[in-house]
């Protein structure tokens, strides 16, 4: 419709003619036509028009709206059959009554003593299905000691953890004998301990010769995290000599496993400069494999899976690398233990053995060289006797004492002149264009060395001898490449001499580090360079470097007199974070009443804690709601304190049904150059019930005589003899008990003490409440120093006498359990301490608790951490936990593990608690890093290039005098000039020293951080406006 028509309908005082410009009979004439007659009064006309609406329009949205008019105009008129009309149009009844409550004073009201039974719930959770699904993972433990079916059984040991009970063995060897299944097929097999493997095998003997028995064993007999089997030889030979006492009496079908080990012992023991045993020798040789120097005969009937693979990879098991060159090994021992070669005979191919030993003769001249010759024949004996060998020896040591001079040897052949070149490198240098460690395949060719000596010999070329190469110009700490060079064959060592370490941490200007000597003794006026820029530190050996804005790990250059070292560095970004923890409880938010508050804030910086004296303008505000959706708002400035909680009081006006609160504050951002705001808040919902049409509640209370069940109106008012269902639930089951009960004259229902009580639910009338009590306990790494007490918090409805009675305490190497230690655990209120533990990381599994407990070696204390020789631990700070609490003439609580600044904070409530926020502040993750010193690295037989042996050739070579004459003025018959062609000879080039080999990777910082959640609660719905005070409040106590 044309919009100034409907601007003349609306505004016109003589409509009549405004609808004189519709169409006669249209929808829109016969609508404004029968409104302009309900406004004139003429409600015959409009009626009509109405009633011949439907015929001419139909029954749409303007019909109904002119007849509900039309009624509502004749209301005065006739108002009782308008309001017939409109209550059945709308449908409108009022025929409800009054709702009474139900009564039963039959029922209750007390549970019947021994009705609430763990064990008899158990049971009834076994006996629902052979999955025991409806055990929980704490009451599978219970089941140990009691005699189960064989599916049961395995569905156990299919969720069983690690468990010291003596019953477990027993358990999985019959689970083994009636399924007749192999040891693995069920995750309790890895939870055992290296001594329940060898009971279990005293009761399974065919586990014995499963390779997963045996890989389990053999990871349970790792060394310690802390030895390091790279550099440390004698570790290393301990361990593999253990392993073989395992592996010697292992089936034929673990002949590749035997390889494997003996290979590393007979490797590790010739590294030693020690001979090995024949026996060991001798047992290695007659492991059966496919080789050039095995006979043929001896495999040639046997299984292929009895054949030795001397390179397979049993990394993941023993934790060291495939096997190397079977062959150079047989050789070596060979040659170094020539006078029990016919022993050896037997095992070995006879045309191969009788060239090695003759090889061997001629090497070491001992024998008769004509014969040894002749079993060569001439052609491989003129090759021996060409031979250069220029090589370190292999029992050359990994690691040099800072003040003594560097001894080595090498085996020299046909090399009459051995030149010794001794460089002494400025990392700083190489650092800073190469921004790494000084490796063996730095170039040196054609540089002066810091020292050169010349080592002539006059043996015959076919002679292999070793030399001893006395270093005293390395006798000051450093870093020294040295390089044999002779007959055009070259070999490097690189030795580092003395290292540098540092710890680091954040702290509100950047990141805190302080260098340390290799004792972990800080380094005062040590130097440090990251990228380009210098760091100098103070008498105490540290410096600060700022935060950066491009974080991430840098390479970072330790110097210290004669002594540098490349380490790392995580650089941070400067990010603040505002954590508040807040303990109010909803029993202080009542109507009219004032809440109080405890706000535990703390200030993080890139993760780290720092002091809330840098957080300014600090403020906070409350934000309530009422049931109505008006808000209120409310700001008032804060005092923050380092040691103190803060106390938030405000009062809460009527009809409240939501409240927020919020912490403000701004920090500078040094390295931005700017400000950041911060802000945390927590919110809560308040009495739920009133937008409910219930009027009562139930609310829960311990008291002496245990669990008490109230039902209570909106006013407080009791609701006596009111039927209840109450379901209970045990830690151990899933299986419910539910109850029919009914609350007294005073409206409880007393429960009783309701022993292993996981959650408590009750239905009044259509509201159902439930209250869980199990919580779990947190999942974060303690890291202790040595000969410490580790105190494990306990969650507050457990007690410490129940979590040690099924507590398992393991040792673990690499994520295996080996054993149960022997410590101590002493029983607090509120804890466990845990007394004995030696060096190593360990698992503590507990009902209700999941903790890794990672002890540090004896080490220096720098910066809050342990300095160990291979690793830095961050000591986590001891927990305060309650020791003991009684009340006679006051309340006395005791604390294990308090300082100065540990606070208690009381709150004393009519009902259970019901935390009206939870805990906003995540604990801090220590940090642990391998901080292993790198041995010695050496490369033999790098062959030279032509230019620079031609170099070196000559400047050996003899000089002879030149021609002393003048030069002449004259040729009186110079040489006829004709065209000459020439022809260029290049050099070959020299091969270049090949790299070291890598480390083993190992994780530069290990964090397990908590793991932590939770749902949300019911305790939203019920009011406490009825009480007649808050709960008690003590802060900072």
């Amino acid at each position: 419709m044309d919009l100034e028509i409907l601007e003349a309908l609306a505004l016109s005082d003589d409509r009549a003619i405004a609808l004189g410009q519709l169409l006669p009979g249209s929808e829109d004439h016969d609508y404004f036509r029968c409104l302009h007659a309900q406004h004139m009064g003429a409600l015959d006309e409009a009626e009509a028009i109405i009633d011949a609406w439907p015929s001419r329009h139909g029954q749409n949205e303007r019909y109904e709206r002119l007849r509900q008019r039309q009624e509502w105009y004749r209301l005065g008129a006739d108002p009782e059959r308008v309001a017939d009309d409109v209550r059945d149009r709308f449908g409108v009844s009022h025929w409800h009554e009054a709702e009474v409550a139900e009564v039963d004073p039959t029922r209750p009201t007390k549970l019947a003593p021994g009705a609430f039974d763990g064990g008899k719930l158990l049971d009834e959770a076994v006996d629902y299905g052979s999955d025991l699904s409806q055990v929980t993972d704490e009451g599978l433990y219970e089941l140990l000691s009691r005699k189960l079916d064989d599916a049961r059984r395995r569905t156990l040991l299919s969720r069983l953890g690690h468990s010291p009970q003596p019953e477990l063995v027993a358990v999985v060897a019959d689970d083994l004998a009636a399924y007749n299944a192999a040891f693995g097929s069920v995750a309790a097999h890895q939870q055992l301990t290296l001594d329940q493997l060898h009971a279990l095998a005293a009761r399974a003997k065919k586990v014995k010769t499963e390779r997963a028995w045996i890989e389990a064993v053999i990871r349970r007999m790792r060394p310690p995290l802390t030895v390091d089997l790279a550099l440390d030889r004698d570790a290393r030979e301990s361990y593999l000599r253990e392993l073989w006492a395992f592996v010697e009496g292992l089936p034929p079908a673990s002949n590749s496993l035997k390889a494997h080990v003996l290979w590393h012992l007979l490797d590790t023991i010739r590294r030693r400069d020690v001979m090995p045993e024949l026996s060991l020798v001798l047992a290695y040789l007659a492991l059966p494999r496919s080789a050039s120097f095995v006979p043929y005969q001896r495999i040639e009937n046997l299984p292929h899976d009895q054949l030795a693979q001397v390179g397979s990879d049993f990394r993941a098991i023993t934790d060291l690398p495939p096997a190397g060159d079977d062959e150079a090994l047989v050789r070596d021992l060979l040659q170094r233990d020539l006078a029990h070669a016919d022993q050896l005979a037997p095992h070995l191919e006879r045309g191969w053995f009788e060239a090695e030993v003759a090889t061997a003769q001629l090497l070491a001249g001992a024998g008769d060289a004509d014969r040894a010759t002749r079993v060569l024949g001439p052609a491989r004996a003129a090759e021996l006797r060409e031979r250069v060998e220029v090589a370190w020896c292999i029992h050359d040591p990994l690691r040099f004492a800072v003040d003594l001079p560097i001894v080595l040897d090498a085996d020299v052949k046909h090399v009459p002149e051995l030149l010794v070149k001794v460089f002494r490198i400025d990392p700083l240098a190489y650092f800073q264009h190469h921004r790494r460690e000084v490796g063996t395949d730095l170039d040196l060719d054609g540089l002066a060395a810091s020292h050169e000596q010349t080592m002539r010999f006059t043996e015959p070329p076919v002679r292999r001898v070793r030399r001893r190469i006395e270093l005293p110009m390395c006798a000051r700490a450093g870093t020294y490449v040295i390089d044999l060079i002779g007959s055009g064959i070259a070999s490097r060592a690189v030795i580092h001499k003395g290292r540098l370490r540092h710890v680091s941490r954040v702290g509100a200007a950047g990141h805190v580090v302080t260098v340390l000597d290799e004792q972990g003794r800080p380094r005062p006026e040590a130097r440090a360079w990251i990228g380009d820029r210098e760091y100098r530190a103070d008498d105490q050996g540290t410096f600060v470097v700022p935060f950066s804005t491009a974080p991430g790990t840098q390479p970072m250059l330790l110097a210290h007199g004669d002594i540098a070292t490349v380490a790392s560095i995580e650089l941070s970004r400067e990010t603040y974070e505002l954590g508040l923890a807040v303990s109010l409880d909803r029993q202080s938010l009542a109507d009219g009443v004032t809440a109080r508050a405890i706000a535990r804030v703390q200030l993080t910086v890139a993760g780290a804690r720092a002091s809330l004296a840098l957080l300014e303008k600090a403020t906070w505000d409350v934000r309530m709601t009422d049931r109505d959706g008006v808000t209120t708002t409310k700001q008032f400035p804060l005092v923050l304190s380092d040691d103190d909680a803060a106390v938030l009081e405000w009062p809460l006006g009527e009809a409240t049904g939501h409240v927020a609160v919020t912490i403000r504050g701004t920090v500078k951002i040094l390295s931005e150059q700017r400000d950041q705001e911060l802000a945390q808040t927590f919110a809560a919902d308040i009495a739920q019930i009133h937008g409910d049409i219930a009027t009562e509640a139930l609310y829960l209370a311990r008291t002496t005589t245990g669990w008490v069940l109230y039902a209570l109106g909106k006013t407080g008012e009791p609701r006596a003899q009111r039927p209840l269902t109450v379901t209970l639930v045990h830690r151990w089951a899933r299986t419910m008990l539910n109850v029919e009960l009914a609350t007294d004259a005073q409206g409880r229902c007393e429960l009783g003490e309701l022993p292993g009580i996981a959650s408590i639910s009750a239905t009044l009338g259509g509201v159902h409440q439930t209250w869980p009590m199990a919580l779990h306990g947190g999942g974060d790494v303690i890291q202790a120093a040595q000969d410490r007490d580790v105190v494990v918090p306990l969650a507050p409805e457990r007690t410490a006498d129940e979590v040690i009675r099924r507590a398992s305490l393991v040792e673990t190497r690499g994520g295996a359990p080996v054993q149960h230690p022997k410590v101590t655990l002493e029983p607090l209120a509120g804890a466990i301490v845990v007394r004995g533990l030696s060096p190593g990381e360990y698992a503590l599994r507990a009902p209700g608790l999941a903790r890794t407990i990672r002890v540090a070696a004896a080490g220096a204390a720098v910066s809050g951490s342990i300095v160990t020789p291979g690793e830095v631990v961050e000591v986590s700070p001891t927990v305060p936990a309650i020791a003991d609490v009684a009340i006679d003439d006051a309340l006395r609580v005791k604390l294990a593990g308090a300082t100065s600044r540990t606070r208690i904070h009381v709150i004393a409530t009519r009902f259970v608690p019901a935390p009206a926020a939870a805990d906003g502040i995540e604990p801090r993750q220590r940090g642990f890093r391998f901080d292993r010193a790198r041995g010695a690295a050496y490369v033999n037989g790098r062959e030279l290039g032509d230019e620079y042996r031609y170099v070196l050739d000559r400047r050996s070579a003899t000089r002879f005098p030149s021609l002393q004459l003048d030069k002449p003025s004259l040729l009186l018959n110079p040489w006829a000039r004709r065209a000459t062609s020439t022809a260029v000879a290049v050099a070959a080039a020299g091969r270049a020293f090949a790299a070291a080999p890598a480390p083993a990777a190992q994780a530069a910082y290990g964090y397990a951080g908590a793991a932590r959640g939770g749902g949300g609660d019911e305790s939203a719905y019920v009011g406490y406006d009825f009480l007649a005070k808050p709960p008690a409040v003590i802060a900072n106590f």
